[in-house]
């Protein structure tokens, strides 16, 4: 195989700084991450938006090693390049959001913990618990997910169904119960959950 140019070369970086983290090999994996942005970093500001992969596989990777602080940074870059592309991946842009909420969610409850690769996951969004001190953040990451998902999948698809359940229960374990009602009400679960929807309604004439 012949590489003709940075972005072949940068490329090729990246499927080796998978294929290290998968193999559990942290300091090759970031290596090659680096190289990822050092050769892209001279490309112009209207191209930016391929480095979206390499900051978010640098926020998965120190995610990984605990260091909540700068997943936090790196997933927010991610954001920040995957927004100027042309034609948005929103299911990509969903996921960054997704796991920007995953790590305050683990900054909130203190776990030293190893959780699952959530790089690509949409199934683990489960309630706040009540003595997490941030919510507000999460639940405000988890709600632009949501609405990235929206207009990228379909009404009744898993991913969409585990968001709305996921709002709609932080919100009323905090006692936003309109909130809660008004979400879950107009959601494409509506008929699903009717039986919540009417135990929201109640909670809400009290």
């Amino acid at each position: 195989m012949i590489l003709n140019d940075k972005s072949d070369i940068a490329g090729l970086h990246h499927q080796l700084g998978v294929i290290a983290h998968e193999l559990e090999y942290p300091k090759e994996a970031m290596y090659h991450y680096q190289q990822v942005l050092h050769l892209e970093s001279d490309m112009p500001k209207t191209e930016r938006h391929r480095q979206a992969p390499a900051y978010a596989s640098i926020a998965r990777l120190v995610y990984c090693k605990n260091d909540l602080d700068q997943a936090l940074i790196y997933y927010n870059k991610a954001v920040e390049l995957a927004l100027i592309e042309p034609i948005l991946d929103k299911i990509s842009i969903a996921c960054y959001y997704n796991n920007i909420g995953l790590v305050y969610k683990r900054k909130r409850r203190g776990s030293s913990s190893t959780y699952p690769d959530v790089a690509t996951t949409y199934s683990n969004i489960d309630s706040i618990y009540d003595k997490q001190k941030r919510y507000q953040e999460a639940l405000e990451y988890f709600k632009k997910c949501l609405n990235i998902k929206l207009h990228s999948l379909s009404r009744n698809h898993q991913s969409l169904i585990s968001s709305y359940i996921a709002i709609t229960e932080t919100l009323e374990q905090f006692g936003q119960f309109k909130e809660a009602y008004k979400i879950i009400n107009n959601s494409e679960i509506k008929k699903t959950y009717q039986n919540y929807i009417n135990e929201l309604r109640l909670m809400l004439k009290d």
